[in-house]
């Protein structure tokens, strides 16, 4: 009969688990900690922007020189350099939950609407910067659900004489959740750029007043 040795067959035993152990955090634990320590925190951090709900009255981007100073000093304000031909800066506000989505990326231009709309392949995420570095437009990207960015535009706001630009945070419409609203005042008076999803499914329309043509 023949004589198997205990500790020979623990000692296998051991080896077994360790060669697992080597295998799984070589082939395993990668995936498993971009899954937890990526995927994970980047789903909660994009929920939070497509659920983004400021209050109508909150301002995103401020030109007149003592509201963007006053605003400069608050939680979540920037400033940021005029568009050409103009001197000073101006006051944006940049969400916090788009800093956390953006967190490897500087976010410098105002966010003036950010929110999921309703499309065809289900709920779109979509946002619209201000950018301005010789004029000011409006920069719109659309990603789809399960993909990545599908769909951008760039449309130019364009403003006559040399009076002062404010924007307020984008409002989606309680009436039809594929229509929001981006509300400005330019020269002292009062402005609302209208922007809805296609039923195309990537692609938003945009209704500028006359005097942002």
């Amino acid at each position: 009969m023949a004589f198997k040795c205990p500790a020979l067959k623990n000692v296998n035993r051991v080896a077994a688990l360790v060669l697992l152990a080597i295998i799984a955090y070589m082939f395993v634990w990668p995936r498993l900690a971009h899954y937890l320590f990526r995927d994970i925190p980047e789903f909660f951090r994009e929920r939070s922007c497509r659920q983004y709900d400021p209050p109508p009255n909150l301002v995103v981007y401020e030109e007149e020189p003592a509201a963007a100073k006053a605003l400069s000093g608050r939680d979540g304000y920037e400033t940021v350099a005029l568009p050409k031909g103009r001197s000073g800066v101006a006051a944006i506000y940049i969400p916090r939950c788009w800093k956390d989505l953006n967190w490897n990326v500087k976010c410098s231009n105002s966010v003036l609407f950010l929110h999921e709309l309703p499309s065809k392949s289900g709920k779109s995420f979509v946002w619209v910067e201000l950018h301005g570095q010789d004029e000011l437009f409006l920069y719109t990207r659309v990603a789809l659900p399960g993909r990545p960015v599908d769909s951008f535009r760039t449309l130019p706001f364009l403003r006559r004489g040399r009076g002062y630009v404010r924007f307020y945070a984008g409002q989606i419409d309680a009436a039809d959740p594929s229509h929001f609203t981006i509300r400005y005042t330019l020269d002292g008076k009062d402005g609302i750029i209208h922007g809805r999803m296609r039923k195309g499914d990537h692609w938003l329309d945009f209704e500028f007043p006359e005097a942002a043509r």
